[in-house]
């Protein structure tokens, strides 16, 4: 048997018998049933766990920081978890999702649904339904779709919380990013930052934030198509949050079909509750702070 690294092995593709094919080299039958064994080992916790001989011996899988990225016979390319990330790494691995600040280990019951003033029964069921159950919404690509006219109603700060619970009680690659920085990511995409348009479109689980009036135009349509249509086809679960229903968005009816096909609606109540958390929130550092009232 060869001496070189089986992780070597796996950064190529088999080359069959008579083929000739981008990043593939011959291998032995000793060399073959390694690479299969130590790919099945790093893929044993992903979408990735069934497939078969064949499927692996198309595939490439190679290290990068502490995930992995595996490109399938299709050529789309996913960032995986090792499943063996230090404590350390899991914190920097938070730190990478580019959850906006004030999120940051926000957890569910830091969302206090008594600030709508109404029964939110059903929002809470979908949340919880959500959490309990990721694995299935994961198998099935199934995602969120979180809607409210009213700015402030908590959007973005609940769909923050299920990234946080979710990497939390499942060890997935999750991201973080609004509509207009993922616009202005793919901007950059040829003038030096790929891989972060890349980790981004293959996360386990991302929040697409504030989907809206930015919708329309004819290359806006197309970036954003290729970003839900990638994720559709990869059966990959995403949060989108948005203050307009599926009707109400001006972009191509091939994207909301995708959208409106993987996502459960998740109607927040019309009321704004973002300054309400904050005034809360202030009161409660001024008491620590040994103050009564404001000034």
């Amino acid at each position: 048997m060869d001496r070189k690294p089986i992780a070597h092995y796996a950064a190529y593709r088999v080359l069959k018998p008579g083929g000739s094919r981008h990043r593939a080299i011959p291998m032995g039958d000793q060399v073959l049933a390694e690479r299969r064994r130590y790919m099945r080992g790093i893929l044993k916790d992903t979408r990735f766990r069934a497939a078969s001989n064949n499927d692996l011996d198309e595939m490439l899988l190679y290290p990068v920081c502490d995930t992995y990225i595996v490109q399938d016979p299709q050529g789309r390319e996913f960032y995986l978890e090792t499943g063996r990330v230090s404590p350390g790494l899991a914190r920097e691995r938070k730190e990478r999702a580019l959850i906006p600040p004030e999120y940051k280990g926000k957890m569910l019951k830091d969302f206090n649904w008594d600030l709508y003033g109404c029964d939110a029964s059903n929002q809470k069921k979908t949340v919880t339904s959500f959490l309990l159950h990721f694995p299935e919404y994961r198998e099935r690509g199934m995602g969120l779709y979180i809607f409210s006219n009213t700015k402030g109603s908590g959007k973005t700060m609940l769909s923050c919380i299920l990234l946080n619970e979710a990497s939390e009680r499942y060890g997935i690659n999750c991201k973080f990013i609004s509509v207009y920085d993922y616009l202005d990511l793919t901007r950059k995409k040829y003038g030096g930052a790929p891989e972060s348009v890349g980790m981004v479109k293959g996360a386990e689980l991302l929040v697409v934030d504030d989907i809206g009036a930015q919708m329309g135009k004819e290359w806006i349509d197309s970036t954003f198509y290729e970003l839900v249509d990638f994720r559709y086809a990869g059966r990959m679960p995403t949060i989108y949050t948005s203050n307009l229903p599926f009707e109400g968005l001006a972009m191509d009816e091939r994207t909301v079909d995708r959208m409106e096909r993987n996502t459960v609606m998740l109607g927040l109540p019309e009321r704004a509750v973002r300054k309400e958390l904050g005034r809360r929130e202030k009161e409660e550092f001024m008491k620590q702070m040994g103050m009564k009232n404001a000034p």
